[in-house]
């Protein structure tokens, strides 16, 4: 969930009014957490997040793409991915969206190749260590101990903050 919601408060930071989140089919399951938190981060911020604003398909399809919403100025997308955002960035400027003035684009993970993109993507980076170390330390704990009861713990990942989320009206 906060993965979402803190790449949505990001967005409507940099001027977003119009949220979308854009995830290709037979996604992973954090990609629904992660529109959970997106929906709920929107409708909090009192702007509107209703099916209109999820595209599941193929980034590259151009015709699909052209269904996407842009209000010049005031749209943000967030991708489910950074290879997903990747394609999505190449499609939209194949039907001349323009990066940075008509939309904002994001997506997870901060990929290698995201900062060397035409518009380099600015990505959320997950905290992959300490989420392994955490997953084996509970259950190394758990082993040792089977009453110990299971355990939910949330690590925060950060923004990698690059071009492709700052409007250049």
């Amino acid at each position: 969930l906060s993965a979402g919601g803190t790449m949505a408060q990001h967005l409507i930071k940099k001027g977003c009014e119009i949220i979308h989140f854009f995830y290709r089919p037979n996604s992973a399951n954090s990609v629904d957490l992660r529109l959970s938190g997106i929906r709920e981060t929107v409708l909090k911020n009192h702007l509107p997040f209703t099916e209109e604003n999820i595209y599941c398909g193929d980034p590259a399809d151009i015709d699909f793409i052209k269904t996407m919403k842009i209000v010049t100025g005031k749209t943000g997308i967030i991708c489910a991915n950074d290879s997903t955002a990747a394609v999505l960035l190449s499609s939209l400027e194949r039907i001349n969206v323009k990066m940075t003035s008509d939309c904002l684009i994001c997506g997870y993970d901060n990929m290698k190749y995201s900062q060397y993109l035409k518009y380099p993507l600015t990505s959320y980076l997950q905290p992959c260590e300490e989420m392994a170390n955490i997953s084996v330390e509970l259950a190394i704990r758990r082993i040792k101990n089977h009453h110990h009861i299971p355990m939910t713990v949330n690590v925060n990942g950060k923004i990698i903050e690059r071009e492709s989320t700052i409007f250049n009206l």
